[in-house]
């Protein structure tokens, strides 16, 4: 029999990260980690460097689901933040933290790779007792923390066709939902330019990979003759009602009650939507700690702290953007009623 103590400190110590999976290999890579480091990142998906040192350490996957299956199980719970794309999620995931009374792991990149295998059926996703496991090692990873503070996971919404299952995986999961209306979603994108747009394309091709559910849909769009500006506004509409229909789907699935706000609520009463999450997702968040995150936090920018954050500028681009489309905008829209609405 293996000897499994060898991976206690690994897999316990908050220290060690769990920065990848080789599907594969069947290969979790770990690399060194501090709190600073973690608590700082907007995104764990490779965008920042998290490794302090250049210390590399890989352990086989049947040796992390043996360790998983061997130890005991506490009544910590798996706490998720899942969220639509560019709806203030990562705002939410800071304010969450408070004045370190919690610690958040913000997309990790290894849930991506998780879904991604998934989407492709990959050998290791078929087997659902094998899956089950691997996905309960990998939130057992990011319970960890330094000072006994409460974590939660804020995933990549890349992850949402994941939920499901992650919810199978973890029978104490507590989660909540962030998401926003369609035209702030339309006009999110539209404002954030090319870079963001392309990632919504590559996230519909992703979503297209794990569900065919719009595929005729995209096909029409991809076929019609039609102005770019149209052409992108019906592709990022399937995009949109693809993650809330991923999401109701993992609701109908998860147990108990879901905590829900949107991000027209946290922006117009951010004390309000804090306490609603941090009870939904059983985090202790002192009334101080979280006052004083609202201040520090709802005046930066989420993903990049050295940023001033105006939101009276935000808004007048808003406005400018959906007064120059509005006719693309309304057409968009009225194709949306009889070709998306008709098949959720």
């Amino acid at each position: 029999m293996q000897d499994l103590t060898a991976y206690d400190d690994l897999f316990t110590n908050p220290a060690w990260f769990l920065r990848g999976f080789d599907g594969d290999q069947a290969m979790f890579t770990f690399v060194r980690t501090r709190e600073p480091v973690i608590r700082q990142s907007a995104f764990l998906d490779g965008r920042t460097p998290i490794s302090v040192d250049d210390r590399i350490l890989q352990v086989p996957a049947d040796a992390a689901i043996a360790w998983v299956q061997t130890t005991a199980h506490t009544q910590v719970p798996d706490r998720i933040i899942a969220h639509i794309s560019f709806c203030g999620s990562t705002l939410l995931g800071r304010l969450l933290q408070g004045d370190g009374h919690a610690l958040g792991y913000s997309e990790p990149h290894v849930l991506v790779e998780l879904a991604t295998l998934k989407a492709k059926q990959h050998p290791l996703s078929v087997d659902a007792e094998q899956w089950r496991a691997l996905l309960r090692f990998v939130l057992m990873q990011y319970r960890k923390a330094w000072d006994e503070n409460a974590t939660f996971i804020k995933p990549s919404n890349w992850v949402n066709t994941l939920l499901a299952d992650l919810i199978d995986a973890s029978p104490k999961l507590k989660w909540a939902i962030i998401d926003t209306d369609l035209e702030d979603y339309l006009i999110a994108n539209l404002r954030g330019g090319k870079a963001r747009l392309q990632y919504s394309l590559n996230l519909l091709n992703h979503f297209l990979s794990a569900n065919q559910t719009y595929r005729a849909q995209v096909l029409d769009v991809e076929r019609a003759k039609l102005e770019p500006v149209q052409r992108l506004l019906r592709l990022l509409m399937i995009v949109y009602e693809t993650q809330q229909r991923l999401l109701e789907c993992a609701i109908e699935q998860a147990r108990g009650d879901i905590c829900r706000i949107s991000k027209a609520e946290l922006q117009s009463d951010p004390t309000a939507s804090l306490a609603k999450i941090a009870r939904g997702l059983e985090l202790m968040l002192p009334r101080d700690g979280a006052a004083s995150a609202i201040s520090r936090e709802m005046g930066q920018h989420a993903k990049d702290t050295s940023l001033e954050f105006r939101p009276d500028i935000e808004a007048a681009e808003n406005i400018r953007l959906r007064r120059e489309l509005d006719t693309a905008f309304n057409q968009a829209l009225d194709w949306r009623e009889t070709n998306l609405r008709s098949v959720a």
